[in-house]
C-alpha cells in the first residue's frame, strides 16, 4: 500500500512554497470544501490544538505534511489526531484518532522542505456525509501553467504574528513560474517537487503559520499541500 501510495502521490506538486504566504482569505462553509480536515496536536497539559491541515483523500486515508508528524514536536500517533467535518477551528466536527502515519520518504533529502507529504491512517474509517467526503488528487504528472489560480485552504494565521482563523478560508494566489521563484530564496532551496504561488488580490490573501499540511486546489482536485514561505507577506 506504502510504496503504490507513493508512487502516485509523487505525481502530486509535493509542497506549495509560496512566496507570498492562507492570509486573510474569504471565511467558507466546510460544505464547500468537505475533504478539508484539522490536524490536531496535544499540547502540554493535556490541551488539543490545531496547528496543521489536510485533505482526505479516502475514507481511511488523509494527505497532510509530514512535517507535522516529524522532529522532536512529534513523539507518535497519540499526539495527533484529525478532526474532520467543521469549518470551525478546534470545535465540532468528528474526531478520529490516528493508526499509523507514512511520511515520504525523500523528506527533506534534496532540501529542506522537499517531499514534504505524509499520508496518515484513520484508526476506523471515516463516515462520509454534506461536511465530510473524499477528494481526488492530482496523478497527472504536469507542471501547472504559469499564472494559474490556485485556491489554498487553511485556518493559518489572519495576519502576520496574529491570531490563527477560527474558521476554515479560502485564499486565491497565482502559480509563479518555477525559475522565478527559485530567484527569491536561497540556492537549492526550491526543488522541482514544488511550485510556488502569489498572492492574487491586493488583499494579500496567501497562506501563513498554521495553514501547513492546507490542501493547494484546482478544480477540485489536489494539486499540492502548503508547506512553507517567507514569513506571511513578501512584496512582490
Amino acid at each position: 500500500m506504502a510504496l503504490y501510495a507513493w508512487a502516485l502521490l509523487a505525481l502530486v506538486a509535493a509542497v506549495s512554497a509560496d512566496v507570498s504566504r492562507v492570509l486573510d482569505g474569504q471565511e467558507v462553509a466546510i460544505e464547500s470544501y468537505p475533504f478539508v480536515v484539522q490536524v490536531d496536536f496535544l499540547q502540554p497539559g493535556g490541551v488539543w490544538s490545531q496547528a496543521c491541515a489536510g485533505a482526505l483523500i479516502s475514507t481511511k486515508w488523509t494527505l497532510s505534511a509530514a512535517q507535522c508528524f516529524s522532529g522532536a514536536s512529534y513523539p507518535g500517533v497519540t499526539h495527533r489526531r484529525i478532526r474532520a467535518g467543521t469549518a470551525k477551528r478546534n470545535s465540532r466536527g468528528v474526531l478520529y484518532t490516528i493508526a499509523r502515519v507514512i511520511n515520504h520518504p525523500d523528506y527533506g533529502l534534496a532540501a529542506p522542505r522537499d517531499s514534504d507529504l505524509s499520508l496518515v491512517e484513520l484508526s476506523t474509517l471515516a463516515t462520509l456525509s454534506s461536511t465530510i467526503q473524499t477528494v481526488s488528487i492530482n496523478v497527472g504528472g504536469s507542471e501547472l501553467p504559469g499564472t494559474t489560480a490556485v485556491r489554498l485552504l487553511g485556518w493559518g494565521q489572519i495576519r502576520l504574528n496574529g491570531p490563527s482563523s477560527l474558521q476554515l478560508r479560502d485564499g486565491i494566489a497565482n502559480n509563479l513560474a518555477l525559475e522565478t521563484c527559485a530567484s527569491r530564496y536561497d540556492r537549492g532551496s526550491i526543488t522541482t517537487n514544488m511550485f510556488c504561488t502569489l498572492s492574487s488580490s491586493a488583499q494579500e490573501q496567501t497562506s501563513c503559520q498554521g495553514d501547513n499540511g492546507g490542501p493547494v486546489v484546482l478544480n477540485n482536485v489536489v494539486v499540492g499541500l502548503v508547506s512553507w514561505g517567507n514569513g506571511c507577506v513578501v512584496s512582490s
